[in-house]
C-alpha cells in the first residue's frame, strides 16, 4: 500500500459561480499554510502507518487479554468457593449437592434444547406459510409453548397479508399517465416554461 506524499492540489476558483471573482486576479494556491493556527492534514508514510495499526492491534488484544483473564479468575474463584463448600459437608450431603447441580446442568440443556426444537419448528411453519423468516424471533418472544407460537404465527400472518394487501391497493389505485383521458400541460409549469412550450 502506498500513500501519497503530496495532497491533491484543486482550483477551488473552478467551482464558483460566473461572477464570483476572476481566476486570472486569483494568486495561484499556495502548498504552505498561511497562518500557523491552521491545521494541516497529517500525513503518514507506509512505516508510520503500518507501526500505527500494529500499535492499535496490540492495545486491543492486551485488552481482550485482561477481560479473559478476568473472566477466568472470577470462574476459578466461583469453582473454589464452591469446592470449599463441599468439602464442608457430609458424605451424603456432598453427593446430593453434586447431584442437585447435575440435575440444574440437565434442565438447562434440556431447555436449550426444547427452544431450538421449537425455533426449527417455527423457521418450517413461516416457510411453508410464505412469510419472512426474519420474524422468527419476534414470533417466539416470551413464549415456550409450540401452541403459543402457532397463535402468533397465525395473527402474524394475518397483520402481514392484511399490510401487503393495503400497500398493493395504495399503488393499484394511482393513476398512470397516457391512461384514460389525455391531460393537459400545466401552462404555469417551470419545466415546461423552459422548455418554451
Amino acid at each position: 500500500m502506498k500513500l501519497n506524499k503530496k495532497a491533491l492540489q484543486f482550483n477551488l476558483q473552478f467551482f464558483a459561480e460566473p461572477g464570483e471573482g476572476d481566476p486570472a486576479t486569483q494568486q495561484p494556491p499556495t502548498t504552505e499554510s498561511t497562518s500557523p493556527s491552521e491545521q494541516q492534514e497529517k500525513t503518514y508514510t507506509e512505516q508510520e502507518f503500518q507501526s500505527e495499526i500494529d500499535r492499535r492491534v496490540t492495545q486491543a488484544l492486551k485488552t481482550s487479554q485482561e477481560k479473559w483473564e478476568k473472566e477466568y479468575q472470577q470462574k476459578l474463584e466461583a469453582e473454589k468457593q464452591e469446592a470449599e463448600r463441599l468439602a464442608k459437608l457430609s458424605a451424603a450431603e456432598r453427593e446430593k449437592a453434586v447431584f442437585e447441580k447435575q440435575k440444574e446442568e440437565f434442565e438447562k440443556q434440556k431447555r436449550e434444547f426444547e427452544r431450538e426444537r421449537l425455533t426449527n419448528q417455527t423457521l418450517k411453519t413461516l416457510a411453508a406459510e410464505d412469510l419472512p423468516s426474519e420474524f422468527c424471533d419476534m414470533i417466539m418472544a416470551g413464549v415456550e409453548k409450540a401452541e403459543d407460537i402457532m397463535a402468533n404465527i397465525n395473527i402474524f400472518k394475518k397483520v402481514f397479508s392484511d399490510a401487503v394487501e393495503k400497500r398493493l391497493a395504495e399503488r393499484t389505485q394511482t393513476t398512470i399517465p397516457g391512461a384514460g383521458e389525455q391531460q393537459k400541460p400545466n401552462a404555469d409549469d417551470p419545466f415546461l416554461k423552459g422548455l418554451g412550450l
